[in-house]
């Protein structure tokens, strides 16, 4: 038992030392400035951010602020900011996806007004004409 306890002990020193520095992976010239958590250096491979498409991304339950992913659903490079997510870059090439149904009253009377018609926002569209 007391082996165990001691093996317990020298891991969380251990833990606590690699979580107060932070960590490199890859190329380590140049060190590591105290204000960075991880670097990423190489100079034939680059980072890729998770991959998801729309419904995976809506899945999500509580996404925490700053939360990036790709979406491969819109082509966008996408990141969480509080009740919404951004798009921070998209493919321009690809259009809008297909707009659902307009809804409303189907038979209108004379004279009326103030009938409300809608239609879900589509990924991407900025403007319906």
């Amino acid at each position: 038992m007391k082996i165990l306890v001691s093996i317990l002990f020298v891991l969380m020193l251990g833990w606590t030392n690699i979580r107060s520095q932070g960590v490199i992976i890859g190329d380590t010239t140049g060190g590591l400035p105290s204000t960075v958590l991880l670097r990423l250096s190489d100079t034939a491979k680059g980072f890729l951010v998770n991959k998801l498409t729309t419904a995976q991304r809506n899945a999500l339950q509580n996404p925490v602020e700053g939360l990036q992913i790709y979406n491969t659903s819109t082509k966008c490079l996408q990141i969480y900011i509080p009740n919404s997510w951004r798009n921070v870059v998209c493919d321009c090439s690809q259009p809008p996806a297909q707009p659902g149904n307009i809804t409303g009253p189907v038979q209108l009377c004379p004279n009326s007004s103030a009938q409300v018609y809608s239609i879900s926002s589509v990924p991407g569209a900025n403007s319906y004409a």
